[in-house]
C-alpha cells in the first residue's frame, strides 16, 4: 500500500433525519494513523468501487432492521436505505479482503450476516458514562492479544444484542458482560484476519484518553497496512 495514511470508509450518522458527521469514530481513526471517509446511505457498493477504501469501520446508529433478523416469522422484513448501507459495506469488504472493524450495530450486521440472530430489547446496557459495566475478554481471541487484558471496564449504549445461542462454529464471542451479553465476536474463518466485532463504544473511551483501547484501534490500522 503506497499510501502514506490508509483509507478507511465508514458511514455518516443520522440526526433528525439529516446527515451529521460521526466525529468521534474520526476521531479514534485519525489518532490511530488511518484517514476516514464517510459515505451517505446511497449506492454505498459503488462508490466504495470508486474510493478503493484501505478498511472498514461499521458504525453505530440506532436504525429499523427487518423482523426476521430477531426470529420473527411473517413482520416487516423491509431493507431500509441505512441498513442496506451497512449491508453494502460488509459485501464490499468480504469482496476485497478488507480489515473490518464492527461497533455496536455494527458488531449485530456482522452477527446477521454470518447467521445469527439479534435480541430485540435488553435491559441494563443502555447507561451514560465511560464505565458501564466489566467484560470478560476470551484468552485466545485476536481482542485479548491485542488488549492485553483479560478484563477491562467499557461504557454501554446499546438497546439490542446478539442471541448467544444463535451462534454457528464460524462466529466466536470473544467478549461477554457479566449477564452473558455478547460483547465482541470474531470470524474464525473470517475474509481477514481482522474481522473484529464489538458491542460498546471503543471510539469513545480512546477519544477520552483510554491507552488500553487505542490498541484495538492501532492494531487495525497496521491490519490494514500489512
Amino acid at each position: 500500500m503506497d499510501r502514506e495514511r490508509p483509507i478507511i470508509a465508514t458511514l455518516l450518522g443520522v440526526e433528525s433525519g439529516m446527515y451529521e458527521t460521526n466525529d468521534s469514530y474520526c476521531e479514534a481513526i485519525e489518532e490511530a494513523g488511518g484517514m476516514p471517509v464517510q459515505l451517505e446511505f446511497v449506492e454505498v457498493y459503488k462508490r466504495l468501487k470508486e474510493l478503493k477504501p484501505d478498511g472498514i469501520l461499521l458504525p453505530g446508529g440506532a436504525f429499523k432492521t427487518p423482523d426476521c433478523w430477531y426470529g420473527i416469522e411473517g413482520g416487516d422484513d423491509e431493507i431500509n436505505p441505512r441498513t442496506r448501507a451497512y449491508i453494502d459495506m460488509l459485501d464490499y469488504a468480504e469482496e476485497y479482503g478488507l480489515p473490518t472493524l464492527a461497533i455496536c450495530a455494527g458488531i449485530q450486521l456482522l452477527a446477521v450476516r454470518c447467521g445469527a440472530l439479534l435480541i430485540p430489547k435488553i435491559e441494563g446496557h443502555k447507561v451514560t458514562g465511560d464505565a458501564a459495566h466489566t467484560i470478560r475478554i476470551a484468552e485466545n481471541s485476536r481482542l485479548a492479544k491485542i488488549i492485553g487484558q483479560r478484563e477491562i471496564v467499557v461504557n454501554s449504549r446499546h438497546n439490542e444484542a446478539i442471541n448467544p445461542n444463535s451462534l454457528d462454529d464460524d462466529l466466536i464471542a470473544t467478549a461477554v458482560a457479566d449477564d452473558g451479553t455478547i460483547e465482541a465476536v470474531e470470524l474464525k474463518n473470517g475474509w481477514n484476519d481482522f474481522v473484529i466485532g464489538i458491542q460498546f463504544h471503543p471510539e469513545n473511551l480512546a477519544n477520552h484518553g483510554d491507552e488500553t483501547i487505542k490498541r484495538l484501534f492501532r492494531s487495525f490500522i497496521e491490519a490494514v497496512k500489512n
